[in-house]
């Protein structure tokens, strides 16, 4: 027995409601079937959240945790995200000045810099990792 089961992708005003078809034993807990799998996989993800003048929209999942209402702006010529909050970090990816990111959380390593957790968003990817509070400029939108 198939059932309409009505799934939300995405967050905020960005959110798609998709009706997909799942089994019987989806309902009950079981899997949810090849098609309704495929319906969600092919739809890919979500669209961007824009929160005004060049900014990308943040997506949930990539950071742990809820975005603060609050942005940081790129201001040095290459801002690199760092995997952890240390300038030895590896780089996640090199963003350009200006290039605005959602804003996480705010962390002192053990040498007393004080770092910031952002997530970058593009159409494709989005990556979470940390700033140093040198190379960005923190604003409410």
């Amino acid at each position: 027995m198939r059932m309409a089961r009505k799934v939300v992708v995405g967050v905020g005003a960005a959110a798609l409601l998709v009706t997909c078809g799942v089994s019987a034993s989806a309902a009950d807990g079981g899997g949810a079937s090849e098609s309704a799998g495929a319906a969600v996989a092919d739809m890919g993800a979500p669209p961007e959240v824009a929160g005004g003048e060049g900014v990308v929209g943040v997506k949930a999942g990539m950071c742990s945790g809820s975005p603060y209402n609050k942005r940081a702006k790129a201001i040095k010529k290459t801002v690199k995200l760092k995997k952890d909050y240390y300038n030895a970090s590896p780089t996640v990816i090199s963003v350009s000045y200006g290039t605005t990111m959602g804003y996480y959380d705010k962390d002192t390593n053990s040498h007393g810099n004080v770092w910031h957790k952002v997530q970058y968003s593009n159409i494709q990817n989005d990556w979470c990792g940390w700033v140093s509070d040198n190379w960005v400029e923190l604003y409410y939108p």
